[in-house]
């Protein structure tokens, strides 16, 4: 059963939606300019861990975001965001978090293709040192 591990020491994005717009009567789709640069940032700082092989079979994937503690806000609040008593409930949403951290995982082989995350676990907090902690775990078929 192959585990890895790493942190991703960036604050946390969500995956932006697709544009689109109409160019010499055709539709089409595209990534915005800050989208690009937050994929080639995550890809970058995940280059040293990406595996040999992809792993293959079922994955067990956990992202832990951690956001930046707001700095307009009272020292007690951000005391008690430290101790995880405050929830992070803006953007962005866990569901745009996790979706940018797969597709760049999938971008860069660390699995095949998404759909073999079998478990996905997003959760987001306050810390006073922004980034992405990530666990891929395959998982082993039940006899």
């Amino acid at each position: 059963m192959a585990e890895i591990r790493f942190r991703l020491n960036v604050i946390p994005r969500g995956q932006a939606r697709v544009r689109h717009a109409v160019r010499n009567g055709r539709s089409i789709a595209y990534k915005t300019a800050d989208q690009q640069a937050d994929e080639q940032t995550l890809e970058a700082l995940m280059m040293p861990y990406v595996p040999k092989i992809c792993l293959s079979g079922a994955i067990d994937l956990r992202i832990a975001a951690y956001l930046p503690i707001p700095k307009s806000k009272p020292k007690k609040w951000q005391n008690r965001a430290l101790q995880g008593e405050v929830y992070p409930t803006t953007k962005p949403d866990a569901d745009n978090v996790a979706k940018n951290i797969t597709d760049c995982l999938v971008r860069m082989r660390f699995l095949e293709d998404d759909r073999q995350i079998v478990h996905l676990s997003c959760s987001k907090l306050y810390s006073d040192s922004p980034g992405y902690e990530i666990l891929l775990r395959e998982l082993e078929e039940r006899k």
